[in-house]
């Protein structure tokens, strides 16, 4: 359902918006049509197919985060190298979440060789091993294995806070999230892969090679 939705925008933006680039009516189609629909249509979707489920809700709820930010892009002129010179790389561009390798020769999706899906089809397992690992670890112990008077949900300012043992399970915690965001991404790259496209990874030792925190959200 995300993909058709965000296909159909796709070639929307595609005709009004990159075709028009620079003329004042592709600003009001975007701020005016564009973005208010994709802010809606999560819940148009919700209420059309009377969805139930919590997770089926959230799933629907990013068919909002493509074309949202796809046609700020489109407007104001930053979409990546390539992706608008044709109609089929922006379709592509916009129905997919991960980041695919373009080639300059070709400018269009890279080709994904058979070693690199294999290593990358090894990364996502490896990490998906170590989820499972670290999720059944923290859940024998609440999420606390070092002793702590810290509750999670704890919004209290305490000088257990600075103490060792938090530190340490909140570090747990946050590889635990770092874990289910990797798995859960380059998972889904591992679809485009398939497909014989080649993709970047989403998560490149974030941990150990951030030297700030914007480094860490954006590279």
């Amino acid at each position: 359902m995300q993909s058709v939705a965000q296909c159909v925008f796709a070639v929307f933006i595609w005709y009004t918006i990159i075709q028009r680039q620079g003329r004042s009516e592709t600003y009001l189609i975007g701020w005016g049509i564009i973005v208010p629909l994709s802010l809606y249509l999560p819940f148009l979707l919700i209420e059309t197919f009377q969805v139930q489920s919590r997770i089926a809700s959230a799933g629907i709820s990013t068919v909002t985060i493509g074309p949202f930010f796809r046609v700020i892009e489109a407007m104001y002129g930053t979409s990546p190298a390539y992706v608008t010179k044709s109609l089929s790389n922006y379709v592509g561009y916009m129905s997919s979440v991960v980041p695919y390798v373009w080639d300059p020769k070709t400018e269009s999706r890279a080709k994904i060789l058979p070693t690199r899906l294999t290593e990358k089809f090894l990364r996502v397992m490896g990490g998906f091993i170590l989820l499972s690992t670290t999720l059944s670890f923290l859940k024998q112990y609440d999420y606390k294995p070092f002793p702590t008077t810290v509750e999670i949900d704890q919004t209290e300012l305490t000088w257990e806070l600075l103490s060792f043992n938090h530190i340490i399970n909140a570090y747990l915690c946050a590889w635990l999230v770092f874990g289910t965001l990797m798995a859960g991404f380059e998972g889904t790259s591992i679809g485009e892969n398939a497909k014989g496209f080649d993709t970047h990874h989403l998560f490149h030792s974030p941990f150990f090679q951030s030297r700030s925190p914007t480094e860490f959200w954006t590279k």
